[in-house]
């Protein structure tokens, strides 16, 4: 005899389902196109005329791997870039993961201040007057985005993409990022966007909730 499931757990899962849907697309959409317009800020694209063009990644690959690896923040870096790099090869897939991932682990602002202070790094692959070499800029920068962590918890499956492309060994870098870069999206109101689908949740429990107990309550008299 086949189980019939309550209605009620069927409503929760497709809204959980859709919840996290939407929190996916913000995150890998306009939270890593706002983080994408100020990193890119001043990027040198090649070290000089002769040598292979650069990316965003390869700055963080070089945060991640130099200097002491003394605290969570930078061994938890480190441990990301290296698990990323295993599963997939596009650099703007690879950025927009390590967002994911700072998310789960609550450390998006800790791995920031690791950019911003590798200072042999930034000077090796910004200009001078790039927003992350100035430490008062990205100070505030960083207290735009302070809403999301660590008020927020965040599931996000860091291989949500590899798993849709899975990468090849002749696949060419993904240059659709160029709309990510381009995009006006403002990090002044990141938080408060996702402070609203997670109170929508919450919500949407407390009125399940609610009426599983007034059912119950019903069902007893």
């Amino acid at each position: 005899v086949a189980l019939v499931k309550p209605e009620n757990e069927v409503k929760q899962r497709e809204q959980a389902k859709a919840r996290e849907k939407k929190i996916m697309n913000m995150v890998r959409g306009p939270l890593c196109s706002a983080l994408a317009n100020v990193v890119i800020h001043g990027f040198k694209q090649q070290a000089h005329i002769f040598s292979d063009k650069q990316y965003i990644w390869d700055f963080i690959e070089a945060c991640a791997t130099t200097g002491a690896h003394t605290n969570i923040s930078s061994i938890s870096l480190l441990n990301s870039v290296k698990n990323i790099n295993l599963t997939m090869k596009d650099p703007h897939m690879k950025f927009r993961s390590l967002i994911c991932d700072s998310l789960n682990n609550k450390l998006l602002q800790d791995w920031l201040r690791i950019f911003c202070s590798s200072k042999d790094q930034t000077a090796r692959y910004y200009t001078e007057d790039a927003i992350i070499r100035s430490e008062q800029i990205f100070a505030k920068f960083s207290q735009c985005i302070s809403p999301i962590t660590p008020a927020l918890s965040f599931s996000l499956d860091v291989n949500f993409e590899s798993k849709l492309l899975p990468p090849t060994d002749d696949q060419e870098p993904n240059t659709t990022n160029s709309s990510l870069l381009s995009s006006s999206f403002s990090t002044a109101n990141i938080g408060s966007m996702f402070s609203s689908i997670f109170s929508s949740s919450e919500n949407n429990n407390t009125t399940t909730a609610k009426e599983k107990t007034t059912k119950e309550a019903a069902e007893n008299k």
